[in-house]
């Protein structure tokens, strides 16, 4: 073959001109489309299936049917260039479903490897190819823990590169270990490092990474992020454990189980309050009123906070979850054209513009907000009008609480008056040391718990109101940038880790 040729045929596939390549090949019915054509032993089929033109490659299948040229084509399609490289694999790095089952059938070998180990699922993880790697699995039951020559599965190229889709899809599969290591001891985590996808690492720890192990070297990632100079990685991994997570909106950087701790402290708390308020301080103020009104608030807020607690958030009821909970069902949806990126790898459903998969609940849920750890419950879109509603109440019973404890404190009446024993019983009778010291110091300490929570709901509200009237979410202030890194040459890839 002549190098005027080879230079011909590779200018017009880099520029993907259809018509001209199809004219070349008519004029030249000898020219082998699996002879190297560059100095990487890259073929014509290499070629088109890099480029991922379906056109060109159908084109390119006729001419060698047409010329006879596939007579021994099973071995010819495996071809390897330099780096190891088949068509195939570069048909998987590039997602490319129609031109890998074509290839499939003309012989090519799904169980290939290149020079370093990597085969096809770790192409595909490092194109951030779902439905590549849903397709090879589910259908030829490839082993989602392969190893390349270092000991590195298709997670950790995933990671490596930052490629989210895949990596959500492969943490969603029980075989997979989310703290398995290569031969330098890196876990997936280590190397999500240098992706730079600060999001992905998040994920990866929410969803049970481990943080302190260490590589063969002795570093923990956060050692490797102060290594690399990744600012807001080695930020983000430096941050302790907080103790009060339950009265923040930033989650903890841990991974969280589902618990009812935090719903029974809020009774503990909330009870306490009412027993101080109805025990020790309003017998003083001696005003039915104000005590059916106190009474009958706080009534209305425990009803709203059970139904915070037990209803349902906003789960997508649109299909039947169980139906869809069976084997190769990723499989059934790519085999009919669809998109595994718009599915919900662990719920099995359709995502809507505003469904987020909740990490500590592990469901969707329409129009997310955020999960609460007061109510061990998810803020969606059935019941967040009604969480606005709690918080208000509570913001307001608050204050009026704490507007009843300046009051007793400020009282100057004679404190001995005894209040009508048909309405209340009255504290002295019971508790000899109930003196006037005592009330105040407990109207103090209740006055301050109030300030403090109803500061800290005052500023929850704040953040709800401005999002309300920017349509946000709280998910999205916390959520960083996904910036998926572009890559045209593949062979620089496996050169980088």
């Amino acid at each position: 073959m002549s190098e005027k040729l080879k230079e011909k045929i590779t200018s017009l596939l880099i520029q993907k001109k259809e018509t001209e390549i199809s004219i070349f090949l008519s004029e030249n019915p000898k020219f082998n489309l699996f002879e190297s054509i560059d100095d990487k032993n890259n073929n014509s089929i290499h070629r088109i299936c890099f480029i991922n033109s379906n056109t060109i490659f159908s084109i390119a299948l006729e001419h060698i049917k047409k010329n006879k040229q596939s007579q021994d084509i099973k071995s010819l399609i495996n071809n390897k260039n330099s780096s190891g490289f088949t068509p195939l694999h570069y048909a998987c790095y590039k997602g490319n479903l129609e031109i890998i089952i074509k290839l499939i059938n003309l012989g090519a070998d799904i169980y290939l490897k290149n020079n370093k180990g990597l085969n096809i699922l770790h192409l595909a993880s490092q194109g951030n190819q779902i439905n590549i790697l849903a397709y090879f699995i589910e259908k030829y039951n490839f082993d989602p823990m392969s190893l390349d020559d270092v000991y590195s599965t298709p997670l950790h190229w995933a990671c490596y590169f930052g490629c989210e889709n895949c990596a959500d899809f492969l943490l969603s599969l029980k075989r997979v270990k989310i703290n398995f290591c290569d031969k330098e001891g890196r876990t997936p985590l280590h190397v999500a490092i240098f992706s730079d996808n600060i999001h992905l690492i998040k994920k990866l720890i929410r969803y049970g990474a481990d943080k302190n192990i260490k590589d063969i070297n002795d570093n923990t990632p956060l050692e490797i992020a102060e290594i690399k100079k990744k600012k807001k990685i080695f930020k983000f991994l430096k941050e302790g454990k907080k103790i009060f997570k339950c009265i923040i909106i930033k989650p903890p950087i841990q991974k969280i189980e589902k618990s009812i701790i935090n719903v029974v402290l809020f009774f503990i708390l909330y009870g306490l309050s009412i027993i101080a308020n109805i025990t020790f301080l309003m017998p003083l103020l001696n005003n039915k009123k104000i005590f059916l009104i106190y009474c009958l608030g706080n009534l209305i807020n425990f009803i709203i906070y059970l139904i915070l607690i037990c209803f349902d958030p906003g789960v997508n009821k649109k299909e039947n979850l169980m139906k869809y909970k069976k084997e190769k069902f990723f499989l059934s949806i790519i085999e009919k054209g669809g998109d595994l990126k718009k599915y919900c790898p662990r719920c099995y459903v359709k995502k809507t513009k505003n469904m987020r998969h909740c990490f500590i609940c592990d469901r969707c849920v329409d129009n997310f907000d955020h999960h609460c750890y007061w109510t061990n419950n998810c803020v969606g879109g059935a019941n967040y009008k009604l969480f606005i509603t709690f918080i208000i109440i509570n913001i307001l019973l608050l204050s009026y609480n704490s507007y009843l404890d300046i009051s007793i404190f400020l009282m100057r009446d004679n404190y001995n008056i005894i209040c009508d024993e048909n309405y209340f019983f009255y504290c002295k009778k019971f508790f000899k040391w109930y003196t006037p010291f005592i009330f105040k110091s407990i109207s103090v300490i209740n006055f301050l718990v109030s300030i403090i929570f109803d500061i800290l709901l005052i500023t929850l509200m704040g953040l709800h109101i401005r999002n309300y009237f920017f349509n946000k979410r709280i998910y999205k202030q916390i959520l960083a940038q996904d910036t998926e890194e572009k890559i045209d040459i593949l062979e620089s890839i496996t050169s980088k880790k």
